[in-house]
């Protein structure tokens, strides 16, 4: 691979990280890097095809069957949801998750079994208890 090559594989990586970790439009990320809003949707929408690790990714929603991370991610943990949260605060918060035909029994056993192979069995009772 020659070297511009790899010079702009490093600044696709680094426009998708800046778009996933704030809340920074498409035009001004494109300012910053001399490209235009739409080019910079190109490069983070190919980025994400790459399978470069996403947020969720790094607490392991990917993990967990559909219904069961959508109703973790749609919990109000009690912080900005831009925010990265962790299993500890999912297990501590358990009573926040949303409760129905989309977050019933089968769900709960779910996610507390992914709580646990995560070593949040404690937090998971404790939460579940009180």
């Amino acid at each position: 691979m020659g070297f511009s090559q790899k010079k702009y594989k490093e600044r696709d990586s680094e426009i998708y990280a800046i778009r996933q970790s704030s809340n920074r439009t498409l035009k001004n990320i494109g300012d910053e890097y001399g490209l235009s809003r739409e080019r910079v949707r190109q490069i983070c929408l190919k980025q994400s095809r790459l399978g470069i690790p996403t947020r969720e990714d790094e607490i392991g929603l990917g993990e967990l069957s559909v219904r069961a991370a959508n109703a973790i991610r749609n919990a109000r943990l009690g912080h900005d949801d831009k925010r990265k949260f962790t299993p500890q605060e999912v297990a501590a918060n358990l009573r926040m998750l949303p409760r129905g035909p989309n977050c019933g029994s089968f769900t709960m056993k779910e996610i507390g079994q992914w709580l646990k192979d995560k070593n949040c069995y404690e937090d998971w009772m404790k939460s579940w208890t009180n």
